[in-house]
């Protein structure tokens, strides 16, 4: 097995523990595994303090985002045109929203920078 195939953050870690830039060291074989482990163990709490954080970020923030989601649905299902006959509107209403014209708009823009400049 080569180097390249080992994961760089083991390395880092067996590094920091036992150091070879000197030449190979004797050293106590229980140390380096205290070493090592204690080294696991602050890894394994910084990963886990981190997840804790981003979570009580992304629940501060949900309510934001919420109420910004709900009311950016309000605007795009809005109707572009009225129409007086109800069964025309509700065979038309998926077609006739401000979100299709929306998107219908963003997919042509798309198409013609594709066709442009790639």
């Amino acid at each position: 097995m080569s180097t390249q195939d080992l994961d760089p953050f083991v390395q880092n870690l067996f590094g920091e523990a036992f150091p070879f830039e000197s030449g190979p060291v004797e050293t106590d074989d229980d140390a380096f595994t205290r070493q090592v482990l204690a080294q696991t163990d602050r890894m394994k709490r910084r990963k886990l303090l981190f997840r804790i954080a981003l979570v009580l970020a992304l629940a501060i923030v949900a309510v934001p985002m919420q109420d910004l989601v709900i009311g950016l649905t309000h605007v795009l299902v809005q109707s572009v045109f009225s129409i007086e006959d109800r069964l025309i509107a509700q065979l038309l209403a998926p077609i006739n929203t401000v979100g299709t014209l929306l998107s219908a708009v963003l997919f042509s823009i798309r198409a013609v920078h594709k066709r442009l400049f790639i």
